[in-house]
C-alpha cells in the first residue's frame, strides 16, 4: 500500500516521497506543514524454517541484492531546507528563455570583459602574464555561465507553481499570489513582477490574462514566513503549449480566488518588485 502524508489543515493527502523527510511541504490549500515520515508498512510474517529444510540453496539459485534507497533530488544552487508540494518540474527551453531574457548573455559578456580588464591591469603591474590574465578572465566568465544556467534550470524544476495575472502592458507587469508562510500560519502576499511577456509563447497577452509562474522563496525557512519570492512566467521558459497548460491546471482553484480577492488591495500601487501582505482575511 502506498504511504501518504496528510495536511493537518485540510486533510489533503500526498504520496510520500523521500525528499519530504524532515522538510516543510506547502499544501494546495496554502498552508505549510512539517512532513513526518509515515510509519513503515507492516512487515510480512517471518518464514517458517523446518529442521529438515536444506541448508544449501538449490542449483541455479542466486541471492538478490537489496535495492539501495532512492536519494531525493537536491539543488546545487538553491537551498534544500524546504520542498515545494507543487514543483514546476519544467525543462527549460534555452532558446525561448534567452529570447525573453536577452540581458542574461549580455551580463555574461560584461562579466567576461570586466574579468579581462582586471587581468590586464594586473598584467600591467607585473602581477600576471597577459596569457594568465586572459585565462583567468575566461575561467571566471565560464564559471558564472555554468552557475547561472544551472540556477535557472533549478528554478523551474524545484520552484513552486503559483498563479499570476497580467496587470499592466506598458510595461508588462504580473501580479503573483504566494503564501509566504513557513509554518502553520498563512502569510498570503502578492508580488508585482516585471516580465518580458511581449516575447512569451502565444504572443503578447492582454491585461487580465492568467499565467502560470514558478517562484523561489527567499529567507529563513525556520522563521514564521519567507522574506520575499521570485516568480518567473512559465511561458517565458518553454514554447511547449502542453507544458504550459499542465502547470496552469496544477494550480488549485482556491489560489486563483485568493489572487482575485487580493488584487483590489494593490490597484494603483503597481511598482516593480513590490510585495504586498494581504492580511489573514483574504
Amino acid at each position: 500500500m502506498a504511504q501518504t502524508v496528510s495536511c493537518p489543515q485540510c486533510g489533503a493527502q500526498y504520496a510520500w516521497r523521500p525528499e519530504f523527510a524532515g522538510q516543510r511541504v506547502r499544501c494546495k490549500c496554502g498552508q505549510s506543514f512539517a512532513a513526518q515520515a509515515p510509519p513503515p508498512n507492516d512487515p510480512p510474517p517471518p518464514l517458517r524454517v523446518f529442521d529438515d529444510a536444506p541448508t544449501d540453496p538449490p542449483p541455479g539459485w542466486s541471492a538478490v541484492a537489496e535495492t539501495p534507497p532512492v536519494k531525493p533530488p537536491r539543488a546545487l544552487t538553491l537551498g534544500n531546507a524546504a520542498v515545494a508540494s507543487n514543483p514546476g518540474d519544467l525543462k527549460v527551453e534555452w532558446r525561448k528563455y534567452l529570447a525573453c531574457f536577452p540581458w542574461e548573455p549580455l551580463g555574461l559578456l560584461l562579466l567576461a570583459v570586466g574579468g579581462l580588464a582586471a587581468a590586464a591591469v594586473l598584467a600591467a603591474f607585473g602581477q600576471w602574464s597577459p596569457a594568465a590574465g586572459a585565462a583567468a578572465g575566461a575561467v571566471a566568465a565560464g564559471a558564472f555561465l555554468v552557475f547561472r544556467l544551472r540556477q535557472v534550470h533549478e528554478h523551474f524544476r524545484f520552484g513552486c507553481v503559483v498563479p499570476a495575472v497580467v496587470v499592466s502592458d506598458a510595461p508588462y507587469l504580473i501580479a503573483v499570489y504566494a503564501d509566504l508562510g513557513t509554518g502553520g500560519d498563512s502569510y498570503p502576499a502578492i508580488k508585482i513582477m516585471p516580465q518580458p511577456l511581449a516575447r512569451m509563447t502565444g504572443g503578447p497577452p492582454a491585461v487580465g490574462a492568467r499565467l502560470a509562474a514558478v517562484a523561489l522563496f527567499h529567507g529563513n525557512p525556520s522563521a514564521p514566513h519567507w522574506n520575499d519570492c521570485e516568480p518567473l512566467a512559465v511561458a517565458c521558459a518553454t514554447s511547449n503549449p502542453a507544458e504550459i497548460e499542465r502547470l496552469l491546471q496544477s494550480i488549485p482553484p482556491n489560489e486563483w480566488e485568493q489572487l482575485e480577492r487580493g488584487l483590489p488591495q494593490v490597484r494603483g500601487r503597481l511598482r516593480r518588485g513590490a510585495l504586498f501582505f494581504l492580511g489573514p482575511n483574504v
